[in-house]
Formats: C-alpha cells, structure tokens, sequence
C-alpha cells in the first residue's frame, strides 16, 4: 500500500460494537484502532463513538450535543426540585405583622430596602448587585440579614440564583449572603404599604434612652471599623489582624467621645503606627497589633485635656442608609449623630 505510516491505520475498516448500542441513536456503536505507539496505560486503547451523533461510549465527560442537551435538563429539573424546597419553605412561614416588629426591625429592613429592594418591588437584591451599601462593613451587612433571617422578617426568595444556595437532604444548608435575593415576609394584602411605611421611615416616639444608646453604639462601632479598613488598607497594613481588642477599644471610646472624635483616634493611632514601622523595623502585624492600646491613650488625652477634635468622613465611603435612617429619620438629629454623643 502505498501510504504513510502515520496513515495507514485509517485504511483499515472500524470495528462495530454489536454489543455496545449508542443511547441516543439506538445504533452499533464503532472504533478505530489506535497504533500501539499512542497507548498508554492512562487512557484505553479504543475510542468507542456513535458514527451518527458522535457520542463516546462510557466517556462521563463526553460533550456530543446530545449529551450536553442531556446535561442542561438534569440542570433543569435539579435547578427546579431546589426552587420547589424553597416555595415549600415559604408556605409554612406565617407573614410578620408591620406593628409587632420592634425598632431595631424596622431600621434593619429599612436600611435594606432602601439600598437593595429591586424596582418591581418584589425581591430584594444581592448585596453583591446593590450600587448603594446599606450598613458599613460587610461584616454588619452580614449580621444584620442573619438576623432578620432569624426572625423570619425575610426568608430566601425562590427567585434567586441556585448556585447562590446549598441544599441537602431537601434543606438549605447554607448560602451566599453576597449572591442570595430575599424576599419580604408580610402578608399580600399590606404588602406595598410595608414597603411604602419603611422606605418613608419617620420619627419614633417611643424610642427608649436604652434602645437609642444600644443603636448608635452599634453604628458607631460600625462606622469606625469601616474607617479604619480604609486607611489601613491606604497605608498597605494587613487588615486581618483586627479583631476583639480592637473592638473593645472603639467601643470604650464611643462610650464617653462622639463617632466623628473616635475617627480622630484612629488616624492619629494609624498614623504613629505607620511611623512605628518605618523607625523601628517591625513587622506590619505588630504595628497594627498597636493600633488598640493607642486609640485609647488618646482617648484619654483627649478628655483630659479637652480637646476638641473631629474627623469628617471617609471620601470612598459616603453615609450608609442605616446611619441615614437612624439619624435623620428615627431620632432625627442629623449630623449631630456623628460629631456628639447623643445617648
């Protein structure tokens, strides 16, 4: 035969498999010998295909068209049997009654609404799609949605993205609080009238000395580790290394000094840390490791010597809807919620 060698195995017949019938095609299946040269032990020697649809014979990768067809119904009815367990989850849910929810509740679902409720009204959003952050620090977006979860005010909307969820044994497990849509829990008749109340969030007379101290503790606190990330993060110091002392540290300040003088704090700690660094030689985890002790040196400073310091805000990170709605709408005091201690 005059051929290459390379070549000669494609003169030969293929062999029918007569045993071995393709799923789709209902029809022999057929081989071509592979030389002996291209044999490993990693990979048959055959490769058994349909001649009509090419469909590989036990290939669980195979990606014929009918086989990809194939993949996308299995995706279909797994996709539709997750969304079934979700809408089974929400018919046992009794709606939540817009006059039985306390303060806390409403400022929680009005901060969420008003950055991520979508414009038809009926989901509320991702954190990760929203344009508009609802409460500083991921962290306390994250505490807050776990919270209202908790309470049942949201649960997981059947709309949402099925690879934003886990689902095992028929129950969410987990899921991605970035990636997950939410829905309302009230009833449909009050519906829009709950939204309406929340968004147009107003005045609340019976707030008490205690709620209002326990709010702008919280979103002082808040506020402050959202500020200092920033310039930590400007000053290419590891923000990893911020944990419970750091936050005690805040908190102890917030306690007698306003959240604009607790900003002074932590620029002027985060400054002396970076001089730290530079003169001394440490490590960038020991100088934020001294980030804590030194808020509350100046803090003590500052009281002694009465000084009269403040800090606006950060230029990235503008008022987030909570501290608008506590501060402007709830008590409302404005901006002195920022540059007094107003409990």
């Amino acid at each position: 035969i005059d051929i290459k060698n390379s070549l000669l195995l494609e003169t030969f017949p293929l062999k029918i498999h007569n045993d071995k019938l393709c799923p789709f095609c209902n029809i022999p299946m057929i081989s071509q010998k592979e030389s002996k040269s291209t044999y490993t032990s990693k990979w048959p020697k055959e490769k058994i295909f349909c001649e009509k649809c090419n469909h590989e014979y036990d290939n669980a990768y195979c990606r014929c068209s009918n086989c990809k067809d194939l993949q996308i119904i299995n995706r279909q009815i797994i996709d539709n049997n997750k969304r079934e367990i979700i809408l089974d989850y929400w018919e046992t849910l009794l709606p939540v009654q817009i006059e039985k929810l306390t303060l806390k509740d409403k400022l929680y679902l009005s901060a969420l609404i008003r950055a991520n409720m979508s414009e038809d009204l009926t989901n509320i959003a991702p954190i990760a799609e929203s344009k508009i952050t609802f409460a500083p620090t991921l962290e306390y977006q994250r505490k807050i949605i776990t919270y209202l979860l908790n309470k049942e005010i949201i649960f997981i909307s059947p709309d949402t993205s099925i690879e934003s969820i886990t689902i095992e044994n028929d129950h969410i497990t987990t899921y991605n609080q970035m990636e997950t849509t939410f829905k309302l829990n009230v009833c449909e008749e009050t519906y829009k009238s709950t939204i309406t109340s929340l968004l147009n969030i107003t005045y609340f007379e019976s707030i008490t000395s205690e709620e209002r101290k326990e709010l702008w503790l919280e979103i002082g606190l808040y506020e402050c580790l959202e500020f200092l990330y920033a310039i930590i993060q400007e000053a290419n110091l590891p923000t990893n290394q911020i944990g419970d002392k750091t936050i005690l540290s805040i908190q102890e300040a917030l306690s007698s000094c306003s959240i604009s003088e607790v900003f002074y704090f932590i620029h002027y700690s985060v400054e002396k840390a970076i001089v730290f660094y530079q003169k001394e030689k440490i490590s960038k985890q020991h100088a934020v490791n001294s980030i804590p002790n030194r808020i509350l040196k100046i803090k003590e400073k500052a009281l002694v010597e009465n000084w009269k310091t403040k800090y606006g805000r950060h230029k990235q990170y503008s008022q987030t809807e909570i501290s608008k709605a506590f501060f402007y709408k709830i008590l409302p005091i404005g901006n002195k919620g920022f540059e007094e201690v107003i409990y």
